[in-house]
């Protein structure tokens, strides 16, 4: 990840769309913390079945930030959804669950991004940046 000098203030995703896969409720919380200032509407999902149910009927999302732990097999078929029903969706796997066949497996059915916890926020908030311009 890049790391480059960018202020919170610098981010402004007013009228985007994340959803947040988090069974933990510390990481939610987290998540939150540096979300909210950006203006970014969040769904909270605890697993990735309710998200992939929402997915299914609901509008698309500009990102979706993945926690694998619950259940990985679930995670991976949310991934391929996303991918299928909404392209443009950018996904970032941020999860505990940081073995070579999980990354492998997750970029294969098509994420963005894979992160091992304990995660560097502030360089992950400029990718994530990055991505939210590049969406327009």
């Amino acid at each position: 990840m890049k790391n480059r000098n960018t202020s919170k203030a610098d981010y402004n995703w007013t009228g985007k769309h994340i959803l947040l896969i988090e069974p933990n409720n510390n990481s939610s919380l987290l998540w939150n913390i540096y979300l909210q200032a950006t203006g970014v509407r969040i769904s909270y999902f605890n697993t990735p079945k309710e998200a992939h149910q929402y997915m299914l009927k609901d509008s698309p999302a500009d990102l979706m930030l993945l926690e694998l732990f619950a259940n990985p097999k679930d995670g991976i078929d949310l991934i391929r959804l996303a991918n299928k029903k909404h392209p443009k969706t950018r996904i970032l796997v941020q999860t505990v669950l940081a073995f070579e066949n999980i990354r492998r497996t997750c970029y294969k059915a098509g994420c963005d991004g894979f992160e091992a916890k304990p995660l560097k926020m502030d360089e992950l908030m400029v990718v994530m940046n990055d991505w939210m311009r590049e969406l327009g």
